[in-house]
């Protein structure tokens, strides 16, 4: 899809299972159960989507995933299947690895959104993308929030 000078692509990041309960509120099971089966722990199978915006001069990204710092036990808890679909396979379906991001922005700081921001390699935590956290969104619009300087945290 174009917008403007924008080319916009969908993203899938992850394969993951959360409690169709708590998805669903107060629909009932009956009702939801047809479309999204939920298996013995009743997680429901669902993916993580990332809005991939890319223009000449920049490559945005908004949200990340889950990423791929899990252990066994929370992998195995919410069902996370990075082998099919995952952050970097997806960039590199549409040409792009993460040393090209130039932006990232996450609409909030729940692990399926932000989760990709970092990943682990020897044990050491590192930025993912090579700029650090732009902004967040909010419903008002885009609101850069400089995070270093006002929290000294590097997301």
């Amino acid at each position: 899809m174009k917008v403007g000078n924008y080319t916009l692509y969908s993203i899938e990041t992850s394969q993951f299972g959360l409690d169709g309960g708590a998805m669903f509120g107060i629909i009932p099971k009956t009702l939801w159960e047809k479309e999204a089966p939920a298996d013995e722990y009743n997680r429901i199978q669902m993916v993580t989507r990332s809005l991939l915006v890319v223009s000449n001069e920049r490559k945005i990204i908004i949200d990340t995933g889950n990423g791929d710092k899990w252990d066994d036990k929370n992998r195995s808890r919410y069902n996370i299947d990075l082998d099919k679909i995952n952050l970097s396979s997806s960039l590199e379906k549409y040409g792009f690895i993460p040393d090209d991001i130039t932006d990232v922005f996450c609409t909030h700081l729940h692990f399926d959104h932000a989760g990709g921001n970092t990943s682990i390699e020897n044990g050491k935590l590192y930025r993912l993308f090579p700029t650090r956290l732009t902004g967040f969104i909010r419903i008002i619009g885009i609101l850069p929030i400089p995070l270093v300087k006002r929290t000294g945290v590097v997301i």
